[in-house]
């Protein structure tokens, strides 16, 4: 049996680039949102990894660029 390559959509060095150049975050504070190591950060924004589509999603949600979606705060309880 053929061992099956897995295809994750990812986003493009240049989407990555537009939504980090609308946040003022420090490569730090984007690793500690996304759950994820400042080594990789540092990949997305030199281009020599692609972050994957939902974890990029993550972050458009996280810092408000989502072109179709909001979060909004959860209520204070009664």
């Amino acid at each position: 049996m053929a061992k099956r390559k897995l295809n994750i959509d990812k986003a493009t060095f240049d989407e990555w680039q537009q939504a980090r150049k609308k946040v003022e975050m420090t490569q730090p504070e984007v690793a500690k949102l996304l759950f994820c190591s400042v080594d990789s950060i540092k990949g997305y924004d030199s281009g020599r990894n692609n972050i994957v589509r939902g974890l990029y999603n993550y972050f458009l949600l996280a810092t408000n660029q989502h072109p179709d979606l909001i979060v909004y705060p959860r209520p204070e309880p009664i």
